[in-house]
């Protein structure tokens, strides 16, 4: 017969360890930015509409990504332990570039990007990718507060 235990799992060092990965790896969520502009271009939408597309759609799940898995949390029973690290491991990566691409607006407008004015040529991309990392470690402080069911067999 199974045993269930209530756990808490330590979401901050998956998180942290991210972060430090993080911190090297800016370039690659905003070169998975351009190429999405790129291919919503190829489509038929413009530069400016398909950016501000993307920021949209990135900034709404920003918001609702964490909420769904705190949600998740609550209803979770973990046949293996390692599979929350996976869960949570998918999470960071897809709430950081949703939390990067969402902080863009703030520190440049699609036109810049798309056209290259101003001198700007990127950079704040970068930028907003070290801003998501604080981001992250306050989300997983606040998934520690959770506690998840383990089966034991």
């Amino acid at each position: 017969m199974p045993n269930y235990k209530k756990e808490r799992f330590n979401f901050i060092k998956p998180t942290g360890i991210f972060a430090l990965a993080g911190l090297f790896m800016g370039g690659f969520s905003a070169f998975a930015l351009v190429s999405l502009a790129s291919l919503l271009q190829n489509i038929g939408f413009d530069c400016i509409k398909s950016l501000n597309l993307i920021w949209v759609l990135c900034a709404m799940g920003s918001i609702l990504l964490p909420i769904i898995f705190y949600k998740n949390l609550s209803n979770l029973t973990l046949y293996h332990p390692h599979s929350l690290q996976n869960r949570i491991a998918l999470f960071n990566i897809v709430e950081y570039c949703c939390i990067q691409v969402a902080l863009v607006p703030f520190f440049t407008t699609a036109q810049t990007l798309c056209f290259v004015i101003d001198g700007q040529n990127g950079i704040e991309l970068i930028f907003t990718s070290w801003l998501a990392l604080p981001c992250l470690l306050l989300l997983s402080y606040i998934f520690n507060r959770k506690s998840v069911i383990v089966e034991y067999s």
